[in-house]
């Protein structure tokens, strides 16, 4: 559940809620009969919520898009822009992403220390993602240094271009980095084998993709299932699938049994003279089905064949 909470100084003006516009959020646990502890989504220092709109999308993800008004004072609505933050499945969130009304993307990237102990921060880098997940571009947020206890940081990070999401992770020198999102693995859960690589293996998975990022705390070079690049979205198909990271003379193998199954809707792929079969439409799936008889086709296949028949002689549909 996602709510508004608003609070303003001033008792003549009911609507100005010049003290507080935040958003929160907790989610109802069916089976344990309770609510999780409330936590802040956006806590208002963009601009004034004019609208919420929140929905459960995959995996047990949620979805929150609210309009933000960068300047309350101005009646106008050009100064208006979306907002959005992603609350996945354990109750962490993405990054907050602003869509402005430019061909640029903003996005506010908040580290806070929760601990009385002051804090030494890595340099946090903030990548922005296209619709594919698909690495568009990478900019530091200038948040780094000794974060006091209790206290935290929050910078606007600007784009130059537009993108559908945000990611943000900490580049820490003599550090390598790797996350596989959406899966619980981190880099220590990977064991070194007798061939001298790191594998790990997990199961029971429900998600279609994840999104790999590495980054080598020696600047040293980096490949993710052979591309030379330090994000990769990447497919999980049916049964196994295997995301081979190289972070410098480190080989890590990440070896993933999914719960998927193959989907084999729609027209058939591909034909012999024994019949015709589908193709999984699962993206890294090459598996088919049993090939159906010329005889067993579908009504509607023979009657486009005898027209094609009709038109050009032979037919293999």
């Amino acid at each position: 559940m996602f709510w508004r909470s608003t609070y303003g100084a001033d008792e003549n003006d009911l609507t100005s809620f010049d003290t507080k516009d935040t958003i929160d959020f907790s989610r109802y646990d069916y089976f344990g009969g309770s609510w999780s502890e409330a936590k802040e989504v956006y806590n208002g220092s963009l601009g004034s919520v004019k609208g919420m709109q929140a929905a459960m999308i995959h995996s047990g993800n949620a979805i929150v898009v609210f309009v933000l008004d960068r300047d309350p004072e101005n009646d106008s609505s050009a100064d208006c822009e979306i907002a959005y933050r992603v609350i996945y499945a354990d109750n962490t969130m993405s990054d907050l992403v602003v869509l402005t009304n430019a061909a640029v993307t903003s996005a506010g990237v908040s580290l806070r220390n929760n601990s009385l102990q002051p804090l030494t921060s890595a340099t946090l880098v903030a990548s922005l993602l296209d619709e594919n997940d698909q690495l568009l571009e990478t900019v530091p947020t200038g948040i780094s240094g000794t974060l006091n206890g209790e206290t935290g940081q929050t910078v606007t990070v600007e784009f130059s271009q537009l993108g559908s999401r945000v990611v943000v992770y900490a580049a820490a020198p003599g550090e390598d980095l790797l996350i596989f999102e959406g899966l619980p693995v981190s880099i220590g859960d990977f064991t070194q084998g007798a061939e001298g690589n790191y594998t790990y293996s997990i199961s029971g998975v429900t998600a279609e993709k994840t999104l790999v990022t590495a980054i080598s705390g020696d600047g040293e070079a980096v490949t993710i299932n052979g591309e030379k690049v330090n994000s990769l979205s990447v497919p999980i198909g049916v049964d196994e699938t295997a995301i081979t990271v190289s972070i410098g003379s480190d080989t890590y193998v990440l070896n993933i049994t999914s719960t998927h199954t193959c989907d084999f809707s729609g027209d058939f792929d591909a034909y012999d003279e024994h019949g015709h079969w589908h193709i999984c439409d699962r993206p890294g799936c090459t598996k088919t089905d049993e090939p159906v008889p010329p005889q067993l086709r579908p009504l509607r296949l023979q009657q486009r064949c005898h027209l094609y028949q009709r038109r050009h002689r032979n037919c293999h549909l």
